[in-house]
């Protein structure tokens, strides 16, 4: 009894447990609010933060607006934040989100069942919080993820800030600046 109690426990563990970093990056797609795809693979060359966000969210639009402020530090030295929101009515939302905080970022959308899988989170985990960021470097590894419950440290702008300068700063395959929204 005890023995399938703790094989239940590790069983359940692994299921809830954060994928281990680094790690290559699966492709994810964003859909665009024009409709268009974004295919994370087509952005190789580049250091890319992924931020799932709620456009409701006041920590995840403190976030975007950081990432903005970067982004237009580090654009031209092929740094690339994209904002993907899973809230409900994320769609709808995001022009007004882009507009109300002047984003020249990309923005797109996304649904649950497909976040919570590429963040490698159960969906029977209701202990996640906004936003969840991943880094990716220039060759396509993840280099950080912050946990579902969250860290404060990993959400700072010097965090943001040494997780830019440092994978810039990395060689790779460097990519010309890519810009997948107008606007």
């Amino acid at each position: 009894m005890v023995r399938r109690a703790v094989l239940f426990f590790a069983a359940v563990s692994i299921l809830v447990a954060q994928p281990a970093v680094p790690r290559k990056a699966e492709d994810f797609r964003v859909t665009l609010p024009d409709g268009r795809y974004q295919d994370i693979s087509g952005l190789k060359g580049n250091v890319v933060a992924l931020c799932f966000i709620y456009t409701t969210c006041p920590h995840c639009q403190g976030m975007s607006v950081l990432m903005n402020r970067l982004y237009q530090e580090h654009s031209k030295e092929g740094f690339l934040p994209i904002d993907v929101a899973w809230n409900d009515g994320a769609k709808e939302a995001i022009p007004e989100f882009v507009q109300r905080f002047n984003l020249y970022m990309p923005v797109g959308y996304s649904d649950r069942t497909t976040v919570l899988g590429y963040l490698g989170i159960s969906l029977m985990d209701q202990r996640i919080v906004v936003p969840q960021i991943l880094w990716i470097d220039r060759k396509g590894m993840i280099r950080s993820q912050t946990p579902p419950t969250g860290d404060l440290s990993m959400l700072s702008e010097q965090y943001f800030r040494h997780m830019v300068t440092t994978l810039l700063a990395e060689p790779g395959p460097a990519a010309p600046h890519k810009s997948i929204t107008k606007r």
